[in-house]
C-alpha cells in the first residue's frame, strides 16, 4: 500500500508538471511568438507602404498596418498576464521601450510618405526603424528563450520523477507481484511515457529541428492538448524563420542599394 501511494503521488507530480507546461509555459511561448510574428508582419507591410509607388499596393499596405497594429495590441494583452518573474518583466519592458521607439519612427515614415518624401522615408526604414525593430525583436527572442528554458526545466523535473517512479515500480514488481506490475505499467503507458516523449520533442525543438512531427497530438486528453499547443508553437517558429529570412533579404536589398548609390 505504501508503495502504491508513493507511486500515485509521483504520477500526480508528473501530471502537475505536465499541467504547468500545458497551462503556463507553452501558452506563454505561443502568446509571445504570436506577438513576434505580428510585429514582423507589421514591419513587412511598413516596407511595402514606404517603398511602393502603386496607390493600390500602398493602400493595401496601409490597411494591413492598421490590422497588424490592432493585433499587436491584442497579442500584448494576451501575453502580459503570463508574466510572473522580474526577469521576464524586465525583458518585456525592454521590448515595450523598443516598440514605442519603433512606432514613433513609423509615424515619421508615414508623414514622409504622405508628403511625397519617399526616399527620406526609406532611409528611416533602413536606418533608425530597422535598429528599433532589431532591439525590440531581440527582447522578444530573449523572452521566448527564457520561457523555453523554463518549460525544459519543468520537463526535466517530470523526467526525474518518472525515473524515480520506475525504480519504485521495479521494487513493487518484487513485493506486490503481477498486480502491482500491471498497475505501474498502465500508469506509465497512459501518463509518463507520452509526457516523456513530449519532453524529448521539446528538446528537439530547442535544438532548432522542426522536421519531426509532434507526438501524441491526436490524443483527446490533457496530454493531447499540450501536444496541440506544441504544434501551434512549432508552426509559429516556422513563420518566424520565414520572417527572419525576409528580414535578411531586406537587409541585403539595402546593402545592394547602398552599393549602387556609392558606385554612382
Amino acid at each position: 500500500i505504501a508503495i502504491a501511494i508513493t507511486q500515485i503521488r509521483g504520477m500526480s507530480d508528473v501530471n502537475d508538471q505536465s499541467t504547468e507546461i500545458a497551462e503556463n509555459w507553452v501558452p506563454t511561448i505561443i502568446a509571445v511568438s504570436d506577438l513576434n510574428t505580428d510585429f514582423g508582419d507589421f514591419r513587412i507591410q511598413e516596407y511595402k507602404y514606404a517603398s511602393s509607388t502603386s496607390p493600390e499596393i500602398q493602400a493595401a499596405a496601409e490597411k494591413a498596418l492598421n490590422d497588424f497594429g490592432a493585433q499587436i495590441e491584442k497579442d500584448r494583452k494576451t501575453y502580459e498576464p503570463f508574466i510572473t518573474t522580474d526577469e521576464e518583466r524586465t525583458l518585456y519592458n525592454q521590448f515595450v521601450k523598443g516598440f514605442d521607439e519603433y512606432i514613433k519612427i513609423h509615424q515619421q515614415i508615414t508623414a514622409l510618405v504622405t508628403s511625397g518624401e519617399r526616399e527620406n522615408a526609406l532611409q528611416l526604414v533602413y536606418g533608425d526603424s530597422f535598429k528599433a525593430y532589431d532591439e525590440a525583436g531581440a527582447a522578444i527572442d530573449k523572452i521566448v528563450e527564457l520561457n523555453t528554458k523554463g518549460a525544459a526545466e519543468a520537463s526535466d523535473i517530470a523526467d526525474a520523477i518518472f525515473a524515480q517512479q520506475k525504480i519504485i515500480a521495479i521494487v513493487a514488481m518484487v513485493i506486490l507481484a503481477l498486480l502491482s506490475v500491471l498497475f505501474t505499467f498502465l500508469l506509465a503507458r497512459t501518463v509518463a511515457t507520452p509526457v516523456s516523449s513530449i519532453t524529448k520533442y521539446m528538446d528537439v525543438l530547442s535544438s532548432g529541428d522542426l522536421s519531426q512531427d509532434v507526438p501524441s497530438k491526436d490524443r483527446a486528453d490533457e496530454i493531447g492538448q499540450m501536444a496541440q499547443a506544441l504544434q501551434i508553437f512549432k508552426d509559429n517558429l516556422l513563420r518566424t524563420r520565414e520572417l527572419e529570412s525576409a528580414s535578411e533579404t531586406e537587409r541585403k536589398s539595402k546593402e545592394a542599394r547602398q552599393e549602387r548609390v556609392n558606385a554612382a
